[in-house]
């Protein structure tokens, strides 16, 4: 169902702002926002935005500036955007489960800016972000990885096609990082309706025995500070930086995880291997769902 949230549901509710690559094509990205919202509990706000920047102009003297024709265009190509998913959505609502509200904006401009807007007006509580076609979570387009840097909220990276299927494995990759304790709690409450058990990845240059007991302490720690007993702790030895994507990949694929979760800011994973020099030989179809979470700020 379509419809505008009024100002008293909006201080309650949760929204996931799911941003649209394609209304044509979008159908089975709000199949799975829509499910993953109702297990939630909450509600979803489709996102469209066509970026001026995509759209050479080729008119001499025009560098920087965008013609009245031009935005014109653009503006109308925004307008038939809304109309495609409203069609869409009703193509497909008898499919759709109850209980979910879906609102759409189409909006002329940039993805991050714009999306920034709805996270700090309060209008949104986290992103849903669509993989392109073959391209896996590492190798996300220009547009995903703005918002997947900057945005100070929890993101979810759906690859292209998925199915959705309530997370019961999940792999959360961690670097003993003070800022993991937080963040592992609100997974928890995040995800406690699934009743998930969650490894706590940890991958480092050495497999001693002092990095045992800290691996030992850490994974009480994290029973204790969570209140949840379904957690576990895995230590695996990386054998250059290049290969941490593909490590992180082949855990998920052994431990059967449905989801993998990574804190932006701990080093050594998100950060290093979005270095280009990286990510030439990393995989580049993760099949999996990411949930990328940032610090407090």
């Amino acid at each position: 169902m379509i419809r505008s949230i009024n100002k008293k549901e909006k201080s309650i509710m949760k929204t996931l702002l799911s941003i649209i690559n394609s209304p044509h094509e979008s159908g089975e990205f709000i199949h799975y926002a829509a499910n993953l919202a109702k297990d939630l509990n909450a509600d979803i706000h489709l996102l469209y935005v066509l970026n001026p920047d995509d759209y050479p102009l080729g008119i001499p003297g025009s560098v920087g500036t965008v013609s009245v024709q031009v935005l014109s265009n653009l503006t109308k190509m925004v307008e038939e955007g809304k109309k495609v998913l409203i069609k869409k959505i009703d193509e497909i609502k008898k499919t759709l489960p109850q209980g979910v509200s879906i609102d759409i904006s189409t909006e002329l401009g940039i993805t991050r800016f714009i999306a920034e807007e709805f996270i700090s007006q309060g209008k949104a509580d986290a992103i849903v972000l669509e993989s392109h076609e073959d391209k896996g979570f590492w190798s996300q387009s220009a547009s995903n990885m703005e918002v997947i840097r900057y945005m100070n909220c929890p993101i979810w990276v759906i690859p292209k096609g998925a199915e959705y299927h309530k997370f019961k494995t999940i792999l959360y990759a961690t670097n003993y990082n003070e800022e993991d304790i937080p963040t592992m709690k609100k997974l928890v409450d995040l995800t406690g309706g699934f009743s998930p058990g969650i490894t706590a990845l940890h991958i480092t240059n050495n497999t001693d025995f002092e990095e045992k007991i800290r691996e030992a302490g850490f994974n009480e720690m994290l029973r204790e500070k969570t209140a949840y007993d379904h957690i576990s702790v895995k230590t695996v030895k990386e054998n250059g930086e290049d290969d941490i994507a593909k490590l992180i990949d082949n855990q998920a694929t052994s431990n059967k995880a449905d989801l993998v979760v990574v804190l932006k800011e701990n080093q050594p994973f998100l950060e290093r291997i979005f270095r280009s020099s990286a990510t030439k030989k990393i995989i580049r179809n993760v099949e999996l769902p990411v949930l990328v979470y940032h610090e407090s700020r």
